[in-house]
């Protein structure tokens, strides 16, 4: 079963002084129980675990829950990770001075079984983040442990397995559908995409100026995710005028990307949507055209 990701990157200012936000961060608790629309509860021995409920595309409500931990901090980044039974999720923040406080670069990584859970949790706490760090609490917090090396190897022994969710007390009315599977490596072919584009109806056009990012990318199929699974896929395709940029990204019905394939001055690309951003420099370079298809029928 193939693992279908989603990840946004950002930077954000924050009117708190780099080890003040750093040590912010690393309180699990007090950060988590500032961001909106999620939830946070401690067990007897001090575990942090964040709840989060998201609407999928069919209706259903999915709650998620993550047991977080720290990964690593260092005096200018910090490194926190969700593990769940349905997804799982990474979010690195590194700090920078600022004139007023701090510059936050973020990127939230989650990855699932599950198409359409990753697309909605990235968004749901991409959101709330904003907001926070837009006008942060205020609080007390310690500097982080930076001298604090974290342990290289897992523990010898595993971690209590997270206490299930009580699952919601009407049950829908019938089993949600089966989670449609995509030819992955065909989908990576240019020849197989060129033969779906002709079966393709476009959905929305946007142009986008240098500087864009995988976020402009993410918000036009959220924008546009009741029109995509209407199809059986949806695919991206971006170009510049000059002919320098054309690529090529599959999109699931849920709105999840799935990969990159295509050329960039005369060099082919391809790869998993995790490897998208290495390429963003050039990508985002010159200015783009951006075109979402609807494919009606799957070669």
């Amino acid at each position: 079963m193939p693992i279908i990701g989603a990840y946004v990157i950002f930077s954000t200012s924050v009117t708190m002084e780099p080890l003040t936000l750093l040590g912010f961060l690393y309180d699990l608790q007090t950060f988590f129980k500032n961001v909106k629309n999620v939830k946070t509860s401690v067990s007897k021995d001090g575990k942090v675990s964040l709840q989060a409920r998201v609407k999928t595309f069919h209706g259903f409500d999915r709650d998620l829950l993550f047991d977080l931990s720290i990964e690593s901090v260092t005096q200018n980044s910090i490194v926190i990770k969700g593990s769940g039974e349905i997804a799982d999720f990474v979010l690195k923040a590194e700090v920078k001075p600022a004139d007023k406080g701090s510059v936050a670069d973020i990127r939230i990584n989650c990855e699932s079984k599950e198409g359409g859970v990753c697309n909605n949790f990235v968004s749901l706490l991409y959101s709330g983040l904003l907001e926070l760090f837009e006008r942060p609490p205020k609080v007390s917090v310690k500097p982080p442990p930076i001298t604090v090396t974290p342990p290289q190897a897992p523990p010898a022994t595993a971690p209590a397995k997270p206490e299930a969710l009580v699952p919601v007390s009407t049950p829908p009315p019938s089993a949600p559908p089966k989670r449609e599977e995509y030819p992955v490596e065909q989908l990576m072919d240019e020849t197989y995409l060129a033969v779906l584009m002709l079966k393709s109806d476009l959905i929305t056009t946007k142009n986008l100026n240098p500087g864009w990012t995988i976020n402009d990318l993410i918000k036009v199929t959220l924008e546009s995710i009741r029109e995509i699974s209407k199809y059986k896929l949806g695919l991206i395709t971006i170009r510049d005028s000059l002919n320098r940029v054309s690529v090529t990204i599959p999109v699931s019905k849920s709105g999840d990307l799935i990969g990159f394939v295509g050329v960039v001055d005369n060099k082919p690309l391809k790869g998993s949507t995790s490897e998208l951003d290495k390429t963003m420099p050039i990508l985002s370079r010159t200015p783009v055209t951006v075109r979402l298809w609807g494919v009606k029928e799957l070669a």
